[in-house]
């Protein structure tokens, strides 16, 4: 067919098509930027029932989210305290 139609010519397809070798694709490094918090997950585990077990993420220190869910004042843990960490 004449006329630049290339919907028959499989090589015009550009999912087919490949990268030359060596080259990448461009990566701007400066567009990423890295959280200014550092956040800790963590697994407990009740030392009244070791079946449970509970996953969390803090920005506190773990020690201090320990002694937050071994007070009660975490509701899906309360029930099941005391607790201690898995490691």
């Amino acid at each position: 067919m004449l006329g630049g139609d290339n919907s028959q010519n499989p090589a015009s397809d550009t999912r087919s098509r490949r990268r030359p070798e060596g080259r990448k694709r461009a990566f701007r490094v400066e567009s990423l930027q890295m959280p200014s918090t550092v956040y800790t997950l963590y697994i407990l585990v009740s030392r009244r029932d070791p079946a449970k077990h509970y996953t969390g993420i803090t920005r506190l220190m773990v020690d201090e989210r320990l002694a937050c869910h071994n007070a009660g004042k975490v509701a899906h843990t309360a029930r099941f305290g005391p607790w201690r960490i898995e490691t």
